[in-house]
């Protein structure tokens, strides 16, 4: 019985550094781009007559690093990362017999800006994780793959004089969970969705603002099939995960969380929907602050045949805070979904989840607080 081989794994590292500027105008131009992504993993393959008990080889991981930076201190200009790490697909199974599917590689990317100038900075990072390899072709019975891990970590950094920086400061990071991958046949089931995380931390100098965000989403369980089960949603549980500061403008911070979908199944159990977490405290000293708050749980499995739904997956905890120590506008934003219920053809739909926010938007300031919370279900 052949296996399939594991995908190889991908590394790449950029670092622009930039010392210079243009001597009439000061133009300083710094920027940095990363890829990576892991191997496929090899197939495992039977035939219609002669089922294979292989399994498939694993997904490559994958990790950048990418980092940019000027360091004249009367540069105007732009200094901008872009990293971004993709997890290989796992090797699938054709004609299986008990066997698994590979699974997803996981990734791993970190981006980072840093100016001394009066410059745009923006880190920008991306990290997915790979999706699970499937079971091929009726008859068969295997486990999908399950997807791959993602964490994408982010930050921007001025480091200049205040009272000179106009520009603006921005860090994005966004993770996503691979898919699992399809399963077939009773006692199997498709593969978990992957799960996500990361960071985001803004340092801001001047009046253009500064702003952080993390954007982090469970990969969506395989499909289950011939009584396979699906794939639980990945879910995502963030906290404290992004943070930053801004000596003269606003600082706006948002932190979102997404459970991963549920995977159907006919004549199995369809997989519940991800859930999904995500609490945040922020603080700009005496300086105006936005935080928003995001959490949403995954859609359930749908039911095909005689199998029913799978419930929406739920809202963990759910809060967010702000904090200016003096007379800056302090402005909250919580907002909660339920995952929705999976649909059904024969069997009964799956339940959407409940939300319930008491006091999860927080905030202390001597000047204008705003507090808004929106709960969905």
């Amino acid at each position: 019985t052949g296996h399939g081989g594991d995908g190889g794994n991908a590394t790449a590292s950029t670092t622009s550094i930039n010392a210079n500027a243009d001597e009439s105008t000061n133009v300083n131009v710094s920027y940095a781009r990363s890829y990576a992504t892991g191997g496929t993993g090899g197939y495992a393959q039977g035939t219609s007559s002669n089922n294979t008990s292989g399994t498939g080889g694993s997904g490559g991981d994958a990790s950048t690093v990418t980092a940019a930076s000027s360091t004249h201190a009367d540069a105007v200009g732009h200094v901008q990362a872009y990293g971004t790490a993709t997890g290989g697909t796992g090797g699938s199974v054709y004609y299986a017999e008990d066997t698994t599917a590979g699974a997803g590689g996981n990734a791993v990317s970190t981006s980072t800006a840093e100016s001394a100038g009066n410059q745009y900075t923006y880190a920008n990072d991306h990290a997915r994780g790979g999706a699970g390899g499937h079971i091929y072709y009726a008859g068969s019975t295997g486990t999908g793959g399950a997807g791959g891990n993602a964490e994408s970590n982010t930050s921007a950094t001025q480091t200049g004089d205040s009272a000179t920086i106009t520009q603006t400061a921005t860090a994005y990071a966004d993770a996503d969970g691979g898919a699992g991958g399809q399963g077939y046949g009773a006692d199997h089931s498709g593969g978990d969705g992957g799960s996500a995380t990361g960071s985001a931390v803004v340092t801001g100098k001047g009046t253009g603002g500064a702003s952080a965000q993390l954007v982090a989403t469970g990969g969506t369980g395989g499909a289950g099939h011939e009584g396979a089960d699906g794939g639980v949603g990945g879910s995502v549980n963030l906290a404290d995960k992004v943070s930053g500061s801004n000596d003269q403008g606003l600082l706006t911070l948002t932190q979102t969380a997404t459970g991963g979908a549920g995977g159907q199944s006919d004549g199995g159990t369809t997989g519940a929907g991800g859930s999904a977490a995500s609490t945040l405290s922020g603080a700009n000293g005496d300086g105006d602050v936005t935080v928003t708050v995001n959490a949403t749980g995954g859609k359930g499995g749908a039911g095909l045949g005689s199998s029913a739904g799978a419930n929406g997956g739920t809202v963990g905890d759910l809060a967010g805070t702000g904090t200016s120590t003096g007379d800056g506008t302090v402005t909250v934003n919580v907002s909660g979904t339920g995952g929705a219920g999976g649909n059904a053809v024969d069997g009964t739909a799956g339940s959407g989840a409940s939300v319930a926010i008491t006091d999860g938007a927080s905030g202390s300031t001597e000047g204008s607080l705003y507090l808004h919370q929106t709960a969905k279900g």
